[in-house]
């Protein structure tokens, strides 16, 4: 009877965890962090263990940044699009072409190139050890005004994750390696 009374406590518990969260909240104290991984399919067993201690380590970014790191993370999520569809329906080139490309690996050459009108000195890799990302995906980290915008790419045609956030200690969007 004792497990039931536990287990009919635990929606309450959870209400009260939850009360501070949603667009209604007020902002009396500080908001907690809390954040979890979810591993794309394809991603390698490592994966969600560098993506939790890089964002362990980051800088929180103060309640008042969250419009403009959304509005980062949209600009770099756009300039890193392939833009197939677009592309395609626009006669930039033959559709099957254009797929073709959209579905070939991303390079640090071009995601770099992608990424050059927002942060010229953004850092641009192939994955490595420690990274934020898929293991042979191309990590990136470019600073947009004060946010730093990271996450990875696998393909053309789009960027696989992208994130804002607070710098790394060191000021950095993307740790040396």
């Amino acid at each position: 009877m004792k497990s039931l009374g536990r287990l009919l406590a635990l929606p309450a518990l959870l209400a009260v965890a939850l009360a501070g969260c949603g667009p209604g909240a007020r902002e009396a104290s500080p908001p907690a962090r809390g954040a979890a991984c979810m591993a794309d399919p394809g991603a390698d067993d490592g994966y969600c263990d560098r993506f939790m201690a890089d964002l362990g380590r980051r800088t929180p970014l103060p309640a008042d940044q969250a419009e403009p790191a959304r509005a980062a993370e949209t600009a770099v999520a756009q300039a890193l699009s392939g833009r197939v569809l677009d592309r395609c329906n626009g006669g930039e080139g033959s559709c099957a072409e254009l797929t073709a490309w959209g579905e070939r690996p991303a390079t640090p050459d071009e995601i770099r190139d992608r990424l050059a009108p927002i942060d010229p000195a953004a850092v641009v890799r192939v994955s490595g050890p420690a990274d934020p990302g898929v293991t042979g995906s191309v990590v990136f980290g470019a600073l947009v005004g004060t946010i730093c915008v990271y996450g990875h790419q696998r393909f053309n045609k789009g960027p696989d994750r992208v994130y804002a956030g607070g710098p790394l200690p060191d000021g950095t969007c993307l740790a040396d390696q």
